[in-house]
């Protein structure tokens, strides 16, 4: 799996904050980061359009936050 540029913020429901569990859920906003497969083409368009173009399959990690000290 490769990283990307691609980010985007998607919001989910959470039944926990600070390490505390909840009855009722709350929205949380989470940064995510495209990672692309190379072992997995999509669409090859070597033999259409563009022949330096491969669309390549990937999935939407979460992207970890880190605290500053």
């Amino acid at each position: 799996m490769i990283p990307t540029t691609k980010f985007r913020y998607v919001e989910r429901d959470s039944y926990e904050h600070n390490g505390e569990h909840f009855i009722h859920p709350h929205r949380v906003r989470i940064l995510q980061q495209y990672w692309e497969d190379h072992n997995r083409v999509l669409k090859d368009t070597k033999s259409g359009d563009d022949p330096w173009v491969n669309h390549y399959a990937g999935e939407w990690l979460d992207v970890p936050l880190e605290q500053e000290a």
